[in-house]
Formats: structure tokens, sequence, C-alpha cells
């Protein structure tokens, strides 16, 4: 998962601080601007959960007066993340 182009992982960190949405600790993202989330997953079941009537995630910021886009797609790049070190016991490059 992605925010911005910041990659999250298990040790990021997602606050609010004023006016701004702060990931990883020090970048700060304003709700006014455009907030593209990217995920790597099955397409169909992350697209049909984001869109569930009512409750699902799109419905609840469509409420509050957000304009929201789902997109699929085949190819997505997400950044690797740029924090320190993580171990990476099963993750490889791509070459």
């Amino acid at each position: 998962i992605s925010i911005n182009d910041i990659r999250i992982t298990g040790m990021a960190g997602i606050r609010t601080s004023g006016n701004y949405i702060i990931v990883n600790g020090d970048n700060k993202i304003s709700p006014k601007s455009r907030i593209v989330i990217k995920a790597i997953g099955d397409k169909s079941t992350l697209s049909s959960t984001l869109k569930t009537k009512n409750s699902g995630f799109v419905a609840l910021m469509e409420s509050t007066g957000l304009k929201i886009t789902v997109e699929e797609s085949n190819k997505l790049t997400i950044n690797k993340y740029n924090k320190g070190d993580i171990t990476t016991k099963y993750m490889e490059e791509e070459e």
C-alpha cells in the first residue's frame, strides 16, 4: 500500500496533525489536495470491498462530501520503503 507514493509498511504511522495527514512521521499531506492510495492485491476483491453499498469506504467518504474514484490496474508500481532498513526475508527485488 502507498499513500501519495509514500510506502506504507507494518511499521508505518498514519495520524492527523492540525490540517494535515502525517505519514511515517514527517510526510505531510494536505487533505485538500488529491490523495492517491495504491494497493496491490486481487483487484476485483479490493474494488468490490471499497464500493460496498452504504458501508464501504467509498460510500463513507462520499457521505462527507469527498469525491472518490476507484481505478483498477493490471500494472501498478509502489515505491520501496525509504525510512530505514527493513529485513526482507521473503521479498526479492525485481530486475
